[in-house]
């Protein structure tokens, strides 16, 4: 048995208005998205391991802001955040016994976070997986426009190689003017 070589392949972004089955997808899978400030959403991300290495992988959400460096994304990062779900998803939950997104190959079931940490193990020898992540853009910390790049790593190691990264461009509203009214007497 060789190293298990680990590949970002896909994605699709969705809103966070259901269970990990029956939440809407947002556009068409592998399609970045513009994604308004302070709203929760989740992306669905498919890592493939293709050398029969059977990997014990540990995904873990990294981001590039504004094309930046990729830094770990937690509960308490500066541009975006993993949130608790509203549809009372347990974090660390599996992603599902079939697969959401289009792909061919052997399915296995991954895992779902939202508080930040690297989700459970999930062994793959030439098969893939879907990990799912809540997240949500801090508003008072981007701009309009901002992109965020999105790459699983496992644990705290790039993955081999990424087919594609999933974008998010940020959608904020600027503030309205304010106004002074000066009244003569």
């Amino acid at each position: 048995m060789g190293k298990a070589v680990q590949a970002q392949q896909d994605f699709w972004f969705r809103n966070d208005d259901g269970s990990i089955t029956a939440a809407t997808f947002m556009g068409a899978q592998g399609s970045n998205q513009s994604i308004s400030v302070d709203t929760k959403f989740r992306l669905r991300v498919l890592t493939e391991e293709t050398a029969g290495g059977n990997g014990a992988f540990a995904a873990h959400l990294f981001y590039s802001y504004n094309s930046g460096a990729y830094t770990t994304l937690t509960a308490a990062s500066t541009h975006v955040q993993e949130v608790d779900d509203d549809n009372s998803i347990a974090d660390d939950a599996s992603s599902g016994a079939s697969a959401q997104l289009t792909y061919s190959g052997t399915y296995v079931a991954g895992r779902y976070s939202d508080d930040g940490a690297a989700a459970t193990d999930v062994s793959l020898n030439n098969q893939y997986s879907e990990v799912e992540f809540c997240l949500q853009v801090i508003g008072t910390a981007v701009a309009n426009g901002d992109t965020i790049d999105f790459r699983v790593y496992d644990g705290t190691t790039a993955l081999d190689s990424y087919t594609v990264s999933p974008r998010l461009t940020v959608v904020k509203e600027a503030a309205a003017p304010r106004r002074i009214f000066i009244t003569h007497l």
